[in-house]
């Protein structure tokens, strides 16, 4: 019987026979190719009939599962590292039953991509993994034969079989030495993802950034930071390796960016970044946090608490926030899993969320900026600008009320103005009087966003 073989270290890559452009030479040798491989199956073979040609007389075990949507392909890379790993890869090819004979053919494996993020280069490379794939393989450990069979639709649904003619508690150890993989050494390990597996891409914030009073990077520095780099203390001495942190403040005042340095802080532990709106759907909460705990230590990141089922109903939003406690005092062990709630509305919370122990150890209050704190921001933001002559500290005290981000986008328009007010082939020149008209556009703008604060928190005050 005519059989593909392989070298188990090459990459799959080997099997893209129309290459990157489709010729007639290509897929002549694509129709050789199949040609070759339906001469090798009987015409009245079926799929089982091929796998047990395999095997021979003997008996065999098989399980099945299956990897959907999000998960799939990070799970059928696990899965295919675990067989390179352990196995040897004697054949490959792909076995396709008829829909309506059953009669198998073997076709040309066919491999996808899956895309990896890197947390320390803040990049993403696309890896091979298994899409329509038969591995005929040996145990490199007692030689024993197996066979791996992928089967993916949409590259979204994946049914991966196993063969063995090993007990079939073998097959339930291939199944957890995949778990094992994608829990220590898997993608998601030390990575940052929202809770669908998406990879998020962090901006490269550091403490630097950070113009906050230096009571609250003290608190951060207590709560948070020393607390993940010491978990392995608290361990030792029997306390919780678990915390909540909730930051409360205003919109702008820099808790978003609070959060995106903490991330920053901890490249080689797994963060999980998940706005309100990523845990919208049924179970998602509870799912979330099932993912931390496999992957502690983790970070769970969830910004704009308050907004949590939003858009549902009064009733069902308190769902949402029972499975949020839930997960929070959860009867399993949370040991590694560091929570960092953010809200701009703390009284739209329940009080279970906001006042207990051990949901929310720590709650951060992060004011507008005072005179000193707003000089300093104006400053950073206009730092890259050729604007000595302009007196800051009248702007400063000029801008009480104002959060950072009114205080960048001060900055930010009073550039446009001078850009647009530049002669040809001049240099760019920030002077007080374009502070002085943006501070006019900026201050209408900022009436009317605040009008419209009001009246939102009016409307969540009306749900409580």
């Amino acid at each position: 019987m005519p059989t593909t073989k392989i070298d188990a270290e090459y990459d799959p890559e080997i099997f893209n026979i129309l290459g990157a452009s489709i010729t007639e030479k290509n897929i002549r040798n694509l129709l050789d190719v199949i040609t070759t491989h339906q001469e090798g199956a009987s015409k009245d073979d079926t799929y089982d009939d091929l796998i047990e040609d395999y095997f021979g007389e003997g008996n065999y075990a098989h399980t099945t599962t299956h990897y959907e949507d999000y998960e799939s392909p990070i799970m059928r890379l696990c899965s295919y590292q675990v067989i390179k790993r352990d196995y040897e890869i004697t054949e490959c090819w792909y076995i396709k039953e008829g829909n309506m004979d059953r009669k198998a053919r073997k076709l040309p494996p066919l491999f996808g991509n899956c895309v990896i993020g890197d947390s320390h280069k803040l990049t993403e490379t696309k890896v091979p993994v298994p899409r329509r794939v038969t591995f005929f393989c040996r145990s490199k450990k007692d030689g024993l034969k197996w066979i791996f069979h992928f089967n993916t639709w949409d590259d979204e649904v994946c049914e991966f079989e196993i063969f063995t003619e090993a007990h079939h508690k073998e097959v339930k150890g291939v199944i957890d030495s995949i778990d094992k993989y994608f829990t220590t050494e898997g993608p998601l390990k030390g990575g940052c993802f929202t809770p669908q597996w998406k990879w998020v891409t962090l901006e490269s914030s550091d403490w630097t950034n950070l113009i906050l009073p230096s009571e609250i990077k003290d608190s951060l520095n207590l709560n948070i930071v020393n607390f993940i780099k010491n978990l392995d203390l608290y361990e030792e001495h029997n306390l919780p390796t678990s915390r909540g942190v909730l930051l409360v403040g205003p919109p702008g005042t820099g808790k978003t960016l609070t959060m995106e340095v903490i991330l920053n802080e901890f490249p080689d532990i797994t963060r999980i970044y998940a706005p309100a709106e990523t845990l919208s759907q049924p179970g998602a909460i509870n799912e979330c946090y099932e993912l931390a705990r496999r992957l502690s230590p983790t970070i769970v990141i969830i910004e704009d608490i308050d907004t949590l089922g939003q858009a549902e109903s009064h009733q069902d939003r308190n769902i949402y926030v029972s499975q949020l406690l839930s997960s929070l005092n959860s009867v399993e062990s949370n040991n590694g899993v560091i929570t960092l709630g953010s809200t701009n509305y703390p009284q739209a919370l329940d009080i279970a969320l906001r006042d207990r122990p051990g949901r929310f150890d720590s709650r951060i209050e992060f004011p507008m900026p005072n005179l000193e704190g707003r000089e300093k921001i104006i400053l950073k933001y206009a730092e890259p600008f050729n604007a000595k002559k302009i007196d800051w500290k009248k702007w400063a005290k000029k801008t009480d009320g104002f959060s950072g981000a009114w205080l960048r986008e001060l900055v930010t328009t009073a550039f446009s103005l001078a850009v647009q007010e530049r002669k040809p082939n001049n240099a760019i020149v920030l002077s007080d009087d374009n502070m002085t008209k943006s501070y006019s556009i900026v201050f209408e703008s900022r009436q009317k966003a605040n009008t419209l604060h009001s009246q939102e928190e009016s409307l969540e005050a009306s749900y409580y």
